[in-house]
């Protein structure tokens, strides 16, 4: 079973960067929406102890000015994370924020991006005495760079800090590739 989940590791990061390439080709750039695509790298911390995974994630939204735009963002996870005894799984996480992202319109431009905002996470964790369900609320602030490909097409690399009640905190490092349409 551990050599399919080391297989599925490599394959999936090949799948997703595809992707958007293929796509990349006949796209065409304006101003209005956007839409993304990544693998992002979780730490999740629950009072001292602290447990990391990795998740599929997604980003679309609208710009409503030049470089200021509405993002919901979604991730869905691939692994679960063990310390001990005690299996963490971070089930889902949702944001919606204002994102707010400098200009590189030519082919090999590079933009800095801040989005903050609001998020709600579900956390399962289980251990061979309980299994425990929570969601949580709270806010994030995400800082990164965008990378223009063409037009249409960019490569982000982010970094998010999620604040939640009950000493629930959740950071993460992605990649992810958007296109503009």
């Amino acid at each position: 079973m551990k050599s399919k989940k080391v297989w599925f590791r490599k394959a999936l990061p090949a799948a997703l960067l595809s992707i958007p390439m293929a796509y990349a080709g006949s796209a065409t750039a304006s101003d209005d929406w956007f839409a993304g695509l990544g693998l992002t790298q979780n730490r999740l911390q629950i009072a001292e102890s602290e447990f990391r995974s990795y998740s599929l994630a997604g980003h679309g939204g609208r710009w409503l000015w030049p470089g200021v735009g509405l993002q919901l963002s979604a991730g869905l996870p691939l692994d679960d994370a063990s310390t001990g005894e005690v299996t963490v799984k971070l089930e889902s996480l949702v944001s919606v924020g204002l994102r707010l992202e400098g200009s590189a319109k030519e082919n090999n431009g590079v933009a800095a991006s801040l989005v903050a905002g609001g998020a709600i996470t579900n956390i399962d964790a289980s251990s061979a005495l309980s299994n425990e369900n929570s969601s949580y609320t709270g806010h994030f602030i995400s800082g990164g760079l965008a990378f223009v490909i063409n037009p249409a097409t960019q490569v982000l690399f982010d970094y998010s800090y999620y604040h939640f009640e009950s000493n629930v905190r959740v950071s993460d490092l992605k990649i992810s590739y958007r296109i503009q349409f």
